[in-house]
């Protein structure tokens, strides 16, 4: 039953814009500014640990994610996220088909947001996921599992699927924001076909990037301001497209995951087994110092590039997350742990360097979801985007 609050197309088109203003801008950005790294900290430190009973010889952890820990409660959020069963996200399917359509995700970036893509689809099998075509408009007969299985999990070129009632996912390939880089520039229009051309929009529109541009000015020359440079004026070639866009539709900025630096010491060595000496030492610092502080640089700038756009959220919520499960790694690593099933293997992943473990990926998309779901299944509660939250806000 449709909430009588929620009746039209152009009362969910209100909600939306009031989301932006008040609960949903709550959820996803914390207001931690430039040079505000330490208040990440002091948030990750309030949040669950996944770690039950470790000592030299017993490792326990968790298998459930941090929001499901805390039943969607976060200390430095003022609104709750609603956890979501897959019965859940089918009726707020249902309910958006009803009033206008099913709902459109878009991911763009680089190999951070290739894993949010994989990760929603994975999560929710049930959904007949088929490859689409966007220049047809129809889903192919090819299904995401098949195409999976035949293309390497770190596929580099941009991929659209569309899943139960039409629900649409789309990755986009752009590692520069504007353009990607496949040994050359190569432009990528779609951020500038759905700001100025397109009839119809994603839904929300989730943009991430950075890290791939920093691990090539590093590896072509030592650290340096060029690296930063490089990364801010490709944030200030997006930002007025990204600002467009949000005149159309929800446009979110997500921050970097911080990056894993005590995984480059065990594991550099064995990828790299066949290098060279110089080049394994290369790959090493490489990874253990350079990227130790990469992300944090690429939030620098993104802030600054983006700090007087209008409409643009900037996502930082998870940033906590993400140094939760750094610590964790490290707590494993220093009692000895790094050979065990738990350190390497999902959903923790403390040997992949830059990319967020598969619970905080979760939570992330259940975020997400709040966002698209919260106005049409939420009913009273006082949930994170929900109708009910945005009316009892000052706008």
């Amino acid at each position: 039953m449709i909430s009588p609050n929620l009746r039209t197309l152009e009362d969910i088109k209100e909600a939306d814009k009031k989301s932006h203003r008040s609960g949903c801008r709550r959820m996803f950005n914390i207001g931690i500014q430039t040079n505000g790294h330490n208040g990440y900290y002091d948030k990750y430190r309030s949040l669950p640990s996944l770690l039950r009973k470790m000592n030299d010889t017993t490792l326990n952890m968790l298998s459930r994610s941090r929001l499901q820990i805390t039943g969607g409660s976060l200390p430095y959020i003022d609104c709750d996220i609603k956890l979501y069963t897959s019965s859940d996200i089918k009726q707020c399917i249902s309910r958006r088909q009803h009033l206008s359509h099913a709902p459109w995700i878009a991911f763009v970036g680089d190999s951070k947001m290739r894993v949010k893509f994989n990760r929603f689809v994975s999560t929710n099998v049930n959904f007949n996921w088929r490859i689409y075509n966007a220049s047809s408009e129809q889903a192919t007969s090819t299904s995401w599992k098949s195409y999976f299985l035949r293309n390497p999990k770190k596929y580099q070129h941009s991929l659209s699927v569309q899943g139960y009632r039409g629900t649409r996912l789309d990755f986009i390939w752009a590692t520069k924001g504007l353009t990607t880089h496949r040994g050359f520039d190569v432009p990528e229009p779609q951020l500038k076909k759905w700001a100025y051309e397109a009839k119809r929009v994603p839904d929300v529109v989730i943009v991430g990037f950075g890290m791939w541009t920093m691990h090539e000015e590093f590896l072509l020359r030592l650290p340096s301001l060029r690296s930063v440079s490089s990364i801010a004026e490709l944030w200030l070639n997006v930002a007025q497209v990204l600002e467009d866009l949000a005149t159309r539709t929800t446009v979110i900025a997500w921050c970097q995951t911080r990056t894993r630096e005590i995984a480059a010491i065990d594991y550099v060595t064995e990828e790299a087994i066949n290098l060279s000496f110089a080049e394994r030492l290369k790959r090493i610092l490489h990874y253990s110092r350079t990227h130790s502080w990469a992300s944090e640089w690429i939030d620098e700038v993104m802030h600054m590039a983006l700090g007087y756009t209008k409409g643009v959220i900037i996502w930082d919520t998870t940033v906590p997350f993400s140094l939760a499960n750094i610590k964790e790694c490290k707590d494993m690593h220093a009692v000895g742990h790094s050979n065990h099933t738990a350190y390497c293997s999902p959903p923790h992943l403390c040997c992949d360097f830059v990319h967020n473990d598969l619970l905080t990926l979760d939570d992330e998309n259940t975020m997400i979801l709040n966002l698209l779901c919260n106005k049409f299944t939420s009913g009273n509660k006082n949930y994170c985007c929900s109708q009910h939250f945005h009316l009892n806000q000052d706008m």
